[in-house]
C-alpha cells in the first residue's frame, strides 16, 4: 500500500480524512507537466543510448505479442 500524499488527502474535519477519488483531469495535466519538465531537462534530446533501449524495449513488447497472439491462435 502506498503513502498518501498530501495532495491526495481531501481533509473533512480535524482529525478525520478521505482519500480523493481518481481525477483524469487532474492526473493528465499533472502528467504534462511532468513531461514538460522532462523535456527541459533533457533540451539536447535523447542520447543514443536513450535510443537503442527504446529499440531493446520495443522489440521485447512486439515478441510477447506476437508469442501471445500466435499462442491463442492455437
Amino acid at each position: 500500500m502506498r503513502r498518501l500524499l498530501p495532495r491526495d488527502v481531501e481533509h473533512v474535519s480535524p482529525g478525520y480524512s478521505r482519500q480523493v477519488t481518481f481525477n483524469p483531469i487532474r492526473w493528465l495535466e499533472r502528467y504534462v507537466e511532468w513531461w514538460d519538465d522532462r523535456g527541459r531537462q533533457n533540451a539536447a534530446g535523447p542520447t543514443p543510448m536513450h535510443i537503442y533501449w527504446m529499440w531493446v524495449s520495443w522489440s521485447v513488447c512486439a515478441v510477447v505479442l506476437i508469442t501471445t497472439l500466435a499462442v491463442a491462435a492455437r
